[in-house]
């Protein structure tokens, strides 16, 4: 089991930017690295496998990264990665299917996100967990067979929110959560 501690200090610099400080232990700095050493698809099947704590604790862990690699974003910005974490903390977040008690809560947040973020953005953030994949590994990938679905048809996100998925019911295996806003959809469809 992995533990991480998590802590956000917001303040307000001159320029109107903000401020955050992050912990994150060490432990699952490295988990998440090695996650991000998967291609795209074995980091869903990753993802689909593991217990939901340990979602969240990637989530976490790449919330954190994100922020301290974005020492200048404005303050709405930071509140809405710090809601982001107040999901991930609920206890519905990472279980298995899709969680109608967390949908509308994941909707508004998505709507503040791209309030505040551009969309390309807000979807690098929020639905693309982990780093962006090496040209080789992405390569490798592109040239691959269709295997695993890639979207959910409850919640886009190809390429961009409005890309459209297409329901992959024996095209594609399904995979139970890893696609759409923090990965809570199940994975049913082709982009």
């Amino acid at each position: 089991m992995v533990t991480v501690f998590v802590t956000i200090q917001r303040t307000a610099t001159a320029n109107n930017k903000a401020a955050a400080k992050i912990t994150v232990n060490s432990q699952t700095l490295t988990r998440y690295k090695e996650f991000c050493s998967l291609s795209k698809g074995e980091r869903k099947k990753f993802y689909a496998n593991a217990p939901a704590k340990d979602r969240g604790y990637l989530w976490k862990a790449h919330l954190a990264t994100y922020l301290g690699d974005h020492p200048d974003l404005t303050k709405p910005q930071v509140a809405v990665i710090a809601e982001g974490f107040d999901l991930i903390n609920s206890p519905l977040f990472g279980l298995p299917g899709e969680n109608t008690g967390l949908t509308a809560q994941l909707k508004a947040h998505e709507a503040m996100a791209l309030a505040v973020f551009p969309e390309e953005e807000a979807g690098k953030i929020f639905t693309d967990l982990g780093t962006p994949l090496s040209p080789s590994i992405a390569n490798s990938e592109a040239s691959g067979l269709l295997g695993d679905c890639q979207c959910s048809t409850s919640d886009s996100w190809c390429s961009t929110r409005t890309g459209h998925c297409f329901w992959g019911g024996g095209i594609c295996t399904f995979i139970n959560n890893g696609c759409g806003w923090f990965y809570q959809y199940t994975c049913n469809g082709i982009c």
